[in-house]
């Protein structure tokens, strides 16, 4: 988190997309928060969310599959339970944190590619 405002300083472009996906360091962040994909707590990634917003990623970018943060961080709720589910771990099952859709969802609400994400576990 220290060295968000140091990059940001030096140039390097908030949203940003990764020239494959067209992925955003926010849509990163919001799929690590649901997929538990780090050793790192929750909360830590909760706050990499809140902060990059603070220092101003647009939660309104979407990716090249139409995807905003919001549905990546759907979409990781959705692989985590879908695992979940296959290998009965039912008690491992995520859901939607209302402060994370809150933070996330765009201005216009949920996209069309975002709402396929809807976990239906």
């Amino acid at each position: 988190l220290e060295l968000l405002e140091p990059m940001l300083t030096r140039g390097a472009q908030i949203n940003g997309k990764d020239g494959h996906t067209g992925a955003t360091a926010l849509m990163v962040a919001a799929a690590t928060v649901s997929a538990g994909r780090s050793n790192h707590s929750q909360q830590h990634y909760t706050t990499m969310v809140s902060t990059l917003i603070a220092l101003g990623a647009d939660k309104n970018v979407v990716d090249n599959d139409g995807l905003s943060a919001f549905g990546h961080y759907l979409k990781g709720i959705r692989n985590i339970n879908d695992f979940c589910a296959t290998f009965h771990f039912g008690e491992r099952m995520q859901k939607v944190d209302p402060m994370m859709r809150q933070m996330l969802t765009p201005v216009g609400g949920p996209t069309s590619a975002d709402k396929k994400y809807a976990d239906d576990h």
